[in-house]
């Protein structure tokens, strides 16, 4: 019961803190100063696009066809309303994004205010996971599950066993086909380990595919649905694998659409009986239009058997005319038959439904989704989790209980789950982390990464895992000259250093010091934004691609900063990514630039101190790494000294 009132206490702790969040902020800021977070576009305008499954999508323009600001990516909550989100409860999902067009899916008709002017769009929280983790800790504590006791501590897990396998993928590396074999021997639950770059994503891949054929049925989750399509990608590799990708289509990559639980239910044998039903429900609503519906006006007190009664015996009744009585009649047996059409087509859509989840091998969904309506009578006979490291314990619990086994892959030496409250700061330990200590026995790690230069490489291998992570032979020795086509003079971008440190303290000049923005509180450095610039234009000139390059730093402030700098420049950098060390977590790029910000008289680095993100922000980079900060306050924290020491 502990558990169960700690983790209902924290998690609602933490819903109340995101809800509010969006609410302050909406209520707080302009709607020009939420554009300028990338959380809100206004003055649209709507237009009717073509429908997706049963959703009603409506595309929204700007006037003028001018660009958006909005950072709103597929798949995101947005509330729409006309001009004032605080009078609107219209939300949808957003289906499809450009920087000329946002389409968002609404699960109803949405109303005609919709396609007029002056929309505004705002990222909104999404209530549903958090209700869902709330429901599954109550079915918990008072269910019987072969993981129970495991999961609370009361007892050790069963010693694993590896098994033979012959591995469809022939490039897997010795600790990757460990990690297969180990995982797959697993009586309850085991860690996979992956530490930047190492393919933790690929080795799952060829663990589900192994499992499959051992006749498992899998069920496949992430904490998003970014890293659910990522396995999904990988799968999408392996030969006769029968997978459905189960949850809103708009949340689901281009090009695996054929996996989508509504793709396949318009390709299901069924479908035709499906859409002779609707053809049914939709004659019967047309013959209705054309009758008297009773109104409460138009009825005066007349129960529906009265107005049967009297239609029959074709008499009038309290001033309402025999031929309107006769038609509100005809209009309620219509009525019926158009209920008993909705009923007949809910109940065979949901059979539907049901037959292809039952009949999947591979079950892919995020963990959310593993807790909805149409996976609530699926079990499974092994749960592979991603994102263990990065998602709360209550969340992890939902894929737990789907099944008796569980493989669960993350690193817990980078970014742990974001809480937004500091009552529920506890929800950051995350499972994963919690099992690892406890039960190193019953965990691989992956040790042989293709991402990083072994000069990039070197601080992260030595101080966060252990000197046992190596580089590929492909990547160890790999430099930022192969990607340009004239050699710089510029000595940050000497292809012999992977790794440039640009020391702004022995600059002289005012704008090197850090500053704090008045409304968002977040920290900027001018010099810092001035000099990542001229970096870039550098690199470009020099033969780069745009896409190949990445900008990342620990302040929003300072990612708001850089995004409007390169948009308002004279020839305007569209296709670099900017974004926090938070947000680039699980990506990478040839050339990183990170712009650390903090430069104080009191050695004081804010939250850069997590040394987790730390780790985050110097693995992004493959071919070269170029920092830029203000090494006298750096300096004052002892491992970041120990870092800028080893550069």
């Amino acid at each position: 019961m502990h558990y169960l009132s700690r983790f209902t206490w924290l998690v609602e702790l933490e819903r109340q803190a995101e809800i509010r969040q969006h609410q302050d902020e909406i209520s707080r800021l302009s709607a020009q100063e939420r554009k300028a977070l990338g959380r809100c576009e206004y003055e649209l305008k709507g237009h009717k696009a073509d429908n997706v499954f049963h959703y009603t999508v409506v595309k929204f323009n700007k006037f003028g066809e001018k660009a958006f600001n909005a950072k709103f990516t597929t798949g995101d909550l947005v509330l729409v309303s006309k001009g004032n989100p605080n009078d609107s409860d219209l939300s949808g999902t957003v289906l499809e994004v450009n920087r000329f067009m946002i389409k968002v899916a609404f699960e109803a008709k949405v109303p005609k205010w919709v396609f007029s002017g002056n929309i505004r769009l705002d990222l909104y929280a999404n209530d549903i996971t958090f209700q869902r983790m709330l429901n599954n800790l109550k079915s918990f504590i008072y269910q019987k599950h072969p993981l129970k006791e495991l999961i609370l501590g009361e007892r050790k897990p069963f010693i694993t066993k590896p098994v033979d396998i012959d591995p469809f993928n022939e490039n897997l590396n010795s600790s990757q086909l460990s990690a297969v074999s180990q995982s797959l021997g697993t009586r309850d639950i085991f860690l996979i380990h992956g530490p930047p770059g190492t393919g933790k994503t690929t080795t799952l891949a060829e663990a589900i595919y192994q499992a499959t054929l051992r006749g498992k049925k899998v069920l496949v989750t992430a904490e998003s649905n970014i890293a659910a399509d990522n396995i999904l990608s990988k799968l999408d590799q392996y030969p006769a694998l029968d997978i459905v990708r189960v949850g809103h289509p708009a949340r689901i990559i281009k090009g695996l659409e054929k996996y989508s639980l509504f793709h396949q239910f318009q390709e299901h044998p069924k479908s035709i009986e499906i859409k002779i039903c609707k053809d049914q429900m939709l004659y019967h609503r047309h013959k209705q239009k054309k009758h008297q519906k009773p109104l409460s006006n138009i009825r005066r007190g007349l129960k529906e058997h009265e107005i049967q009664s009297l239609a029959r015996k074709g008499k009038s009744n309290r001033g309402i005319n025999r031929k309107t009585i006769q038609s509100m009649y005809e209009w309620l047996k219509m009525n019926k038959k158009v209920e008993q059409s909705q009923s007949e087509l809910r109940d065979l859509e949901e059979e539907v439904f049901q037959e292809i989840i039952s009949a999947a091998q591979v079950v892919v969904c995020t963990n959310s989704t593993a807790a909805s309506h149409l996976m609530e009578k699926h079990y499974f006979d092994l749960s592979v989790i991603d994102e263990g490291s990065q998602q709360i314990e209550p969340s992890t619990l939902i894929p737990l209980l789907k099944s008796r086994r569980a493989i669960i892959a993350g690193d817990d030496q980078q970014l742990p789950p974001t809480i937004l409250s500091q009552k529920a700061q506890p929800l950051s330990f995350s499972f994963f982390e919690r099992f690892k200590k406890a039960h190193s026995e019953n965990c691989v790690m992956l040790d042989i990464q293709y991402r990083m230069n072994d000069q990039i490489l070197k601080f992260p291998r030595f101080k966060f895992y252990n000197n046992q992570l190596q580089s590929a032979p492909s990547v160890s020795h790999h430099s930022l000259q192969e990607l340009l086509k004239t050699k710089p003079s510029e000595s940050y971008l000497d292809s012999h250093e992977a790794v440039s440190f640009l020391d702004t303290s022995k600059i002289n000049d005012e704008t090197s010091i850090e500053i704090r923005g008045k409304k968002h509180t977040s920290y900027e450095n001018e010099y810092e934004a001035e000099t990542t610039l001229e970096i870039i234009k550098s690199l470009l000139k020099h033969g780069l691609k745009q896409k190949q390059l990445g900008i990342i730093s620990p302040y929003q402030g300072q990612v708001r900063r850089l995004r409007k700098q390169l948009e308002e420049d004279r020839e305007p950098i569209e296709d670099i990514e900017v974004n926090s060390i938070d947000g680039f977590q699980g990506r990478e790029k040839e050339v990183i630039i990170l712009s650390l910000v903090r430069a104080n008289e009191d050695g004081q680095i804010g939250f850069s101190s997590d040394l987790r993100r730390l780790n985050v922000a110097i693995t992004r980079a493959r071919r070269k790494l170029i920092i830029i900060g203000h090494g006298s306050t750096l300096k004052h924290h002892p491992v970041y000294a120990e870092w800028l020491e080893s550069i």
